[in-house]
């Protein structure tokens, strides 16, 4: 009995340390939804003859400015827990007398590579052809100008698909005509003039020039054009702007321009132009003057003229837009709060928001923004590094190695909308999960904003949209809003997880972002690294790595336990074997006399 007492204990302390290691594991956090979830057969099912379905293609944002909402950051503010930290805190947490422990966590700047789908929200394009070249445009309703690179377009990117610059008189839009505007050149201090005032492009001085600007330093600029588009199935003739000259961070990788989807006011840059949902409705491609996008992690679908209730987990509400004259953006009302949890919260410029695809986070006033955070410091301080006074991860650009056990304790935030439709948020919502190098941090995906001409404003970003499935309905001038249900995604984007992913011949699995890419997009060595190849993808293996530090101490710490006990057994077979051996020696030792 006492030789079998040394492998109980160290049975049970293993069994303790694993209960241990699981409490500092993750917990899923189940999203929720004040939205009543109906039967789709109680819907009163919109007509779905004339709908152009378009897929939505995901790619991880472009590089964030502090000064704009587009974009997430590269270089962020990473708050670093180490395990001891975890271990001392639940330590304190369940001892019957408290050790007062509190967190000190470690600030390190970290570059991280957002190539791959490396955060929930991002940027989502469309493929379309022009002049019967295929063209990725991202797309935006927060502008209204279809802009491509052109050939000649020395700073685009050598990978971008170029129109050709071999035009015709029809399919440019000449400097004199009468769509290009006049007596604004030396107002605007454009560098080409004509003789009737309008701005001509700097690189094509015949035709008619356009300039796009954003709030994140990037734009484009060239000459506007006409030709045949063909968006799905759908052909047309419509105006667009062909990019002599961009900026470095105009757009990513894999897409080549923009498609501006908002109002035709935002489309004069500063000659105005017809938007291409513009185009579709007045040359009726469309039925009605609409759309709708389903945005999810990993792709979606944008649906021209209308939109298709499949795609929606609850009923359909509509709020009225807040138009200005002339309309530009999709705005709404927005009450002037927000409810945490079961509190309203007042906050600053927190009256109307925007709604804008080309957004990637939840955009507030600074103001607004430092209301919030001093109203969680001061009831939720029980997340770790929430409440610290230096360095808090509550701040834009800023990601903590948050556990979800932790993010259980964070509130949730609804945002009324017209005081008809509670957007409510979770906080796997609002905090986008990194993955890196086997390791998980949660990145707050609320960002400030300085108010620009004195007037704060909301932005309802990526964040938002990639949970609700939007209807802009430009006819009736309102806003659709329902949870999201199945966006049909499509491509490699739809799969989830290794097993499936390496199962389509077509798709690779990146290992460092974790995501599923066409192969034709993917750098493999031998198949196996960085992105997996079918039979090579380890997918098992892959997905222990996360675990491997916590299976490792766990393992470590058995050893150690139970050392003393495999020593203990070790002298006492040692010892038996002696005893055997004296033995032998006694009863079968020969007497070599006998053979003398």
């Amino acid at each position: 009995m006492f030789r079998c007492f040394p492998l109980y204990c160290c049975w049970t302390w293993t069994v303790l340390l694993i209960w241990f290691f699981y409490q500092l594991e993750t917990n899923p956090i189940k999203s929720q939804t004040n939205l009543q979830v109906l039967n789709y057969s109680t819907f009163s099912r919109f007509p779905e003859t004339n709908h152009t379905y378009l897929p939505l293609i995901y790619e991880s944002p472009k590089p964030w400015n502090p000064t704009t909402g587009r974009g997430f950051p590269y270089h962020v503010k990473l708050v670093q827990y180490s395990y001891w930290d975890r271990v001392l805190a639940l330590v304190s947490r369940y001892s019957f007398i408290s050790i007062g422990y509190s967190y000190h966590p470690v600030i390190r700047y970290e570059s991280i590579e957002l190539k791959g789908g490396i955060v929930s929200a991002g940027e989502y394009y469309i493929q379309l052809e022009i002049g019967s070249k295929p063209f990725q445009v991202q797309v935006d309703t927060g502008s209204s100008t279809l802009a491509v690179p052109m050939e000649g377009c020395d700073t685009c990117r050598k990978t971008s698909m170029k129109y050709s610059s071999q035009l015709t008189e029809k399919s440019i839009i000449g400097c004199h005509d009468r769509l290009c505007t006049r007596d604004i050149c030396q107002v605007l201090g454009c560098s080409e003039c004509s003789s009737s005032g309008a701005c001509c492009a700097k690189k094509m001085p015949k035709a008619c020039g356009f300039f796009l600007r954003y709030g994140d330093g990037s734009g484009a600029e060239g000459a506007l054009l006409v030709d045949q588009v063909k968006v799905g199935n759908t052909s047309l003739v419509a105006q667009f702007g062909g990019i002599l000259e961009d900026t470095t961070n105009f757009e990513q990788s894999s897409v080549d321009g923009i498609l501006g989807m908002g109002y035709p006011a935002l489309g004069c840059t500063p000659s105005c132009i017809e938007p291409l949902i513009d185009s579709m409705f007045r040359q009726s491609k469309i039925e009605q003057n609409m759309f709708s996008l389903c945005m999810s992690a990993r792709g979606g679908h944008l649906v021209l003229g209308g939109y298709d209730l499949n795609m929606a987990a609850s009923d359909i509400t509509f709020v009225p837009m807040i138009l200005s004259s002339p309309p530009t953006f999709y705005a709404v009302s927005l009450g002037g709060s927000i409810q945490v949890d079961n509190e309203e919260l007042n906050l600053d410029g927190f009256d109307k928001g925007i709604v804008d695809s080309g957004t990637t986070l939840l955009v507030i006033s600074e103001q607004a923004f430092i209301q919030l955070k001093t109203y969680l410091q001061s009831h939720y301080c029980q997340v770790p590094g929430l409440c610290d006074a230096q360095h808090s991860w509550f701040d834009s650009a800023t990601c903590a190695n948050l556990k979800a056990s932790d993010l259980q304790h964070l509130p949730t935030l609804t945002i009324h909308v017209g005081n008809r439709v509670d957007l409510i948020l979770t906080p796997y919502d609002y905090m986008l999960q990194v993955s890196r190098n086997g390791y998980t941090f949660y990145c707050l995906g609320i960002q400030s904003l300085p108010s620009k001409d004195s007037s704060p404003f909301v932005i309802l970003g990526n964040t938002v949209m990639t949970k609700y499935l939007t209807i802009f309905d430009r006819q009736q001038q309102r806003i659709g809003l329902a949870l999201a249900g199945d966006c049909q995604v499509v491509g490699c984007e739809r799969y989830e997880d290794c097993e499936t992913c390496s199962l389509d011949e077509t798709c690779t699995f990146h290992i460092p972002s974790g995501t599923c890419q066409p192969r034709q997009d993917s750098y493999s060595f031998l198949g196996i690294y960085p992105s997996c190849v079918g039979r090579f993808c380890l997918c098992k293996v892959q997905n222990a790595i996360p675990q491997f530090w916590t299976l490792l101490v766990i393992l470590s710490v058995a050893g150690v336990l139970s050392f003393p006990y495999f020593v203990i057994q070790y002298c006492i077979r040692r010892r038996r074997l002696d005893s055997a051996v004296s033995e032998s020696d006694t009863f079968y030792r020969p007497n070599l006399e006998t053979y003398l």
